[in-house]
């Protein structure tokens, strides 16, 4: 869904949650902005909901809650529509999630699971991170069509693979028919 606005929020960052709605409004076409916001389920500590504002930094800095905009307008200029506003992890998920009575009483109730989950989370925020700013870094925008191009290839033992790759082929703008992989030579490949 290319052609969709949208964004992903925090309170605690109101010029980016402004700057968001700003663009979904201006939009033509459907926008979607998901905010995080804590709630009184949460049981936050040490405030509770007076440190809403703060729960959400912590959720931001921790990458609990990444901030980014996705603007389709932006590739029309042949700009990258992946926005990334948080770029970096300034704090570790576990001690956001220590935070929260939620994730307490797990912690309470059996520690060793509660630690190897967070550990496990901390180690998928990380690779969320680096896959977002792969995303926000490697848009390439090009010039003419006919510099962009996706060449299909199938492999198939009972012939079923054929017909779809000859289907997404067909439906590909970029794309000039499929191939078996059988009858391509892997040094034609390069730069494909």
């Amino acid at each position: 869904y290319e052609h969709v606005y949208v964004a992903s929020v925090a309170l605690s960052n109101q010029a980016q949650v402004l700057q968001a709605m700003v663009e979904a409004d201006r939009h033509n076409g459907p926008s979607i902005i998901i905010a995080y916001s804590p709630c009184i389920m949460h049981n936050i500590r040490p405030a509770g909901q007076n440190d809403m504002f703060e729960e959400c930094r912590f959720a931001v800095d921790s990458g609990y809650w990444p901030l980014y905009r996705y603007n389709p307008a932006l590739a029309d200029v042949g700009k990258n529509p992946f926005i990334l506003d948080s770029k970096k992890l300034r704090k570790e998920v576990s001690a956001f999630l220590r935070r929260e009575g939620r994730f307490l009483s797990l912690q309470k109730a059996n520690p060793t699971v509660a630690e190897e989950l967070f550990s496990e989370l901390n180690i998928d925020i990380h690779h969320r991170m680096d896959h977002l700013l792969e995303k926000a870094a490697g848009y390439k925008a090009f010039d003419h069509p006919d510099d962009a191009s996706v060449r299909v290839l199938f492999a198939s033992e009972t012939g079923t693979a054929k017909q779809v790759a000859q289907d997404f082929a067909d439906a590909c703008t970029l794309s000039h028919g499929s191939s078996s992989l059988d009858d391509s030579d892997l040094d034609d490949l390069e730069g494909h």
